[in-house]
């Protein structure tokens, strides 16, 4: 094979090249959308990271707001969080999606098929999104309700990530001729 030769994407999940591609396809030029994407998600995840501790810190009065506000300024002047999102890498929008996956369970009244789809989203940016998928499963069987009502919501949870992972490695294997992944 040479050098030159175009072959399938196999080794990376499809997440951030489809994001990347969505501002481009209308016009965008790609490093602006490149700029645009991880500003956007530098911004996502410093609100997601207010959300959920204040989220996780709402039972003491009038410190779950506070202690968000502080979480998310303490993140934002973080000078190792701004390097991550100077590099059009695919953690930026992983860390998006992690930290909404993580809000959303901390969240009193979370859906169990809204937490699965932000999950699978995260596994198609990083594989590393199977442990969110597992996480928001295993979440909600072991949320509060009968035994039949935990197992529904643990799937519905779960099944979002395993059928676009599943989707992604089939695609994969037919792509390559088997010789992907």
């Amino acid at each position: 094979d040479s050098p030159d030769s175009v072959e399938p994407l196999s080794h990376f999940p499809p997440g951030l090249p489809v994001v990347l591609a969505a501002p481009t396809a209308l016009g965008a030029d790609p490093v602006q959308s490149a700029r645009a994407v991880n500003a956007l998600a530098a911004f996502a995840v410093i609100l997601a990271v207010f959300l959920l501790v204040s989220a996780a810190t709402a039972r003491a009065p009038g410190h779950g707001r506070l202690a968000g506000a502080t979480a998310a300024v303490l993140l934002a002047v973080t000078p190792g969080v701004g390097y991550v999102f100077m590099d059009v890498l695919s953690e930026p929008l992983f860390l998006v999606l992690m930290v909404a996956v993580l809000a959303m369970m901390a969240a009193p009244r979370g859906r169990p098929l809204a937490v699965g789809l932000v999950a699978a989203g995260a596994t198609m940016v990083r594989y590393a999104g199977v442990a969110l998928v597992m996480a928001a499963a295993v979440w909600w069987a072991l949320a509060p309700g009968t035994l039949g009502q935990r197992l529904r919501r643990a799937v519905t949870a779960g099944a979002p990530g395993v059928l676009a992972l599943g989707g992604w490695m089939i695609r994969t294997h037919i792509v390559t001729h088997g010789e992907g992944i």
